[in-house]
């Protein structure tokens, strides 16, 4: 498929949403036009944006300073080297404090600082969750809005700005005892040692001698400049403006959340790239006192990005019979139209009669991977034809691992073939091909390396991407011409590897959490595929999506059922079930129904024991108190009394989400605390999806869930693990569980259990059908209930729509409960329904139409 410049594709057998990010030209507050009154005089500079929000900046004078961090100085790194003289030649004005929420909602009306031990939201607390890209813009935004060039300081001004006149580590002492303690630092910062894991509203400590108050701590702030960890070695003596170019963005300054002294020091450089944030990210801005020359970044344009969302694939009529029969996703692998030839690239003729297929993540995020991934199959009688086409906007960084065939080839980038043509769905029944951009790969049959089929590649590096074709001859798979299945097991992947996650140089046992010593370098790993495993491994056939071979001649057996429960509780029997302890209280999940009381000290056990743990599933419906942490475990055979805990936990929450900074090291378990206590992305009707995986930080827990809102659980049996020792995993085939317990993290708190299920296989059977539906009308709006829809799992959100005219819907609202509101002026009128959505996204047939109609 011969393809443009350009990453965006029409996809044939998928539907998008496009979400464009705000660019810089566009203004996001609730009176454009308004103009900001601007006071100046020798000492200050003050921006009046409202009654209650005023921006105050400081005069700074210009000077010469001494830049840098000896070497003599035990905490220095190599980029605050040399230290050298620079001298600002011009007076500038630069921010009193960081800016606030209050201050930057006046341009983004719905911005959050979010969560950390604490709330970050508050009006007069530093606004964080702030990328570079967006400081700039409010900059821009302010511009307009006062006549003033409002930007960023550059690294020189803030680190002059900082020290206003010392040549200490801070500008109040130079005293330090061990790594986390400056007797004199608390007085004018809040930092891990004193801040108790929250920002604290601006301007409570010291400032220095410049009127500057929280330059050590409270919010790391973001500088113009691009970061070069050489820049100092040949930096201009007067005025530096930073190299021209640049992966990431100097952020200056401690922060809340960090426990060492030595990243609040004046001299401390730090970087990030200028399009991500984290809740320690902020700024302070700076106007200059003279008619200066503008800044080269200042009119920095901010490039409107594309998210791809995986919405739903469209199916033929064959297609939904193999869904509903094995399972899904699906796809179709047809003739080609003409001979492929293996030379990696992408032509349109050649591959015309196949339909491009779109990865999401492996593991079951609900984002979508940042770079695109494709794959195209055909087959004839011989052989089986693949492409891939894999974004890359990195290729220098392309990562090869394995120097042999059969070598360690999928622990750098590559992309796997997953074949299981006679629907064995067993780990040691199917095959397996991985291939890395230079071609090697690796190549098994249920696990034996010994297995070399007479594979033809050909791969592409171009400048934002690699493609590969691939050709597998049919005979190899031990299938002869005239005996190829119609319906086969497949799944296609891609692996980005992580990179520069390595451990500080300064990492140690106490405190746990570390800041990446390059972040501007570091990368999370990205697994995806275009059949979800919703796993920590792609290596589970009975997850494998499912392609109908059209040169097929043997009919594949239909599996004798593709779903199993094998126990479910809900407690609306008025007892608790198979559950060992606990009382029965009003209130269930989605406001209806009753639940399971778990009190302080309690340890509740589900179920006698459970075997056959392959593709044995749990959903579990749970809330804590008082955010204590809610524990859920079993135990084995095999490993005796070694506690049994889940290797990957999907949590659907309505509470918040309390995560640290995006690129911290957590010494504890040896990673980075993205995989160390997981990631959290939006998801539907008010909930958060957070992904955890075994480790140190979150073996046997549930971090959020609670306290206002049952949280959804759900993982799989046959990937748990040991907790002591670490990684004996399960042998599903083998083992027997003694039942799934659960209690609370703390002797002293409650935990509430609103339902579970026990399932085996996929459940694609919708929810049924919404009734009893009942409307009212209060002074200014609609407010509907109605009974829970019963499913095969369970329910887990709901949807308000209307009928469009094409025959698809509109959806309207999302609701996580059996009960909303709909506002009369917007809705009055409409025809509407509602529709009952499971864990896996089956949707209900519509409900009966509801006319919102106000009283006469």
């Amino acid at each position: 498929m011969k393809i443009n410049n350009t990453s965006l594709r029409i996809f044939i057998f998928f539907t998008f949403i496009f979400t464009l990010s705000i660019d810089a030209d566009e203004d996001l507050s609730e009176n454009p036009s308004k103009q900001f009154p601007v006071a100046q005089d020798e000492k200050q500079l003050v921006i009046t944006l409202s009654k209650s929000s005023k921006i105050v900046l400081m005069k700074i004078p210009a000077g010469t300073f001494t830049m840098g961090s000896p070497k003599k100085n035990i905490e220095s790194t190599p980029w605050e080297q040399p230290v050298h003289d620079v001298s600002i030649t011009r007076d500038f004005f630069m921010g009193k404090f960081e800016i606030t929420n209050n201050q930057f909602r006046q341009f983004k009306i719905n911005h959050h600082s979010g969560k950390a031990e604490g709330d970050l939201d508050s009006n007069n607390q530093p606004a964080v969750e702030i990328s570079w890209e967006s400081a700039i813009q409010f900059c821009q935004w302010l511009s307009k809005r006062t006549g003033r060039q409002v930007r960023l300081p550059t690294e020189v001004e803030w680190e002059y700005a900082c020290r206003a006149g010392t040549q200490t580590r801070f500008f109040t002492t130079d005293i330090v005892k061990g790594i986390q303690h400056a007797p004199q630092l608390f007085k004018a910062c809040w930092y891990g040692s004193n801040s108790k894991g929250i920002t604290h509203p601006v301007g409570k400590l010291l400032p220095n001698s410049f009127g500057l108050f929280d330059t050590h701590g409270n919010a790391s702030e973001w500088c113009m400049d691009w970061f070069d960890e050489n820049y100092y070695k040949s930096s201009p003596i007067k005025d530096p403006l930073g190299p021209q170019n640049g992966q990431a963005r100097v952020l200056r300054g401690g922060s809340y959340f960090y426990y060492l002294h030595h990243q609040c020091r004046s001299a401390y450089r730090y970087s990030f790239r200028p399009d991500k944030s984290n809740s320690t990210t902020g700024f302070r801005i700076v106007i200059d006192s003279k008619k200066a020359p503008i800044h080269p970044d200042a009119n920095y344009k901010v490039n409107k990005k594309i998210i791809l969302k995986y919405i739903l694939p469209i199916y033929s009529d064959k297609e939904k019979n193999v869904l509903k029969s094995f399972g899904g996703p699906v796809m179709t692998i047809k003739l080609p139209t003409q001979k492929i030839i293996i030379d990696g690239i992408l032509d349109n003729k050649e591959w015309e009669n196949a339909k491009t297929y779109q990865m999401r993540f492996s593991n079951g995020r609900s984002s979508m991977p940042e770079l695109s991934t494709t794959v195209n199959v055909l087959s004839s009688k011989t052989h089986i034809y693949v492409a891939f086409e894999c974004m890359e906007n990195e290729m220098s960084r392309l990562t090869i691992k394995g120097k042999k065939r059969d070598g360690r080839i999928w622990a750098g980038d590559s992309v796997d073939i997953f074949l299981d043509p006679f629907h064995k769905e067993k780990i040691d029944g199917y095959f397996h091909i991985s291939l890395n951009p230079d071609g090697l790969s690796l190549d098994t049959s249920n696990g034996d390396k010994s297995w070399n089929p007479k594979l033809k590649s050909s791969i592409k590096k171009m400048k934002d991407r690699w493609t590969i074709e691939i050709s597998i001859p049919i005979a190899d798979l031990n299938i002869s011409p005239d005996k190829i299945p119609t319906i086969w097991g497949v799944n296609f992947t891609r692996f980005r590897p992580e990179l520069h996650a390595g451990k500080p140089k300064r990492g140690t046992l106490v405190p746990h959490a570390w800041p990446v010593d390059r972040p501007d370098l570091m990368r999370l790993s990205e697994d995806s595929a275009w059949a979800p495993t919703n796993s920590d491994s792609y290596h589970l056939p009975e997850q494998f999506g499912h392609a109908i071979f059209t040169v097929g001649s043997i009919k594949t057996p239909t599996p004798k059922r593709i779903f199993e429960l094998v126990s479910k509780e809900d407690f609306s029997s008025g007892n608790r079930g198979a559950f060992s302890a606990g009382e029965i209280i009003d209130g269930g999940f989605a406001g209806a129904g009753k639940s399971l009381l778990i009190k302080p000290g309690q340890v509740a056990r589900y179920g006698k024991s459970f075997n056959d743990l392959q593709k044995l599933e749990v959903l579990v419906f749970a809330k804590a108190k008082n955010h204590s942490q809610i524990y859920w475990h079993s135990f084995g055979e095999i490993y005796g009394n070694n506690k049994m805990c889940w290797s990957q936990v999907d949590t659907l929450t309505r509470d918040e989400v309390r995560l640290p900074p995006l690129y911290t090291y957590n010494d504890g378990s040896g990673r980075i605390e993205a995989t160390a206590e997981g990631i959290a992305d939006p998801y539907h009707a008010g909930y958060t999806k957070h992904l955890s995986w075994f480790s140190e930080a979150t073996m046997g827990r549930v971090h959020f869930a609670g306290p206002k809102h049952f949280a959804v659980l759900r993982s799989r049996f046959g990937n748990m693990q040991t907790q002591h020792p670490h990684n004996k995993r399960i042998q599903p085939n083998k083992d027997k569980l003694k039942g799934v317990f659960i209690h609370s993290s703390s002797k002293n708190q409650e935990i509430v259990i609103g339902g579970i299920v026990i399932f085996r296989g996929k459940d694609i059977e919708p929810p049924e059908k919404v009734t009893g539906i009942n409307l009212s009308i209060s002074e200014n709006q609609f407010n509907l209930n109605w009974l829970p829809s019963k499913d095969n799992t369970w329910t887990i959100w709901y949807r308000i729509v209307e009928k469009l005219a094409n025959g698809k819907v509109k959806v309207l609202k999302e609701c996580p409960e059996i009960r909303t509101s709909l506002l009369l002026q917007s809705f009055q009128n409409k025809i509407v329904y509602i529709q009952g959505i499971d864990y896996f996204e089956n949707i209900s047939v519509l409900s009966d139409p509801i006319k919102l109609q106000p009283k006469k």
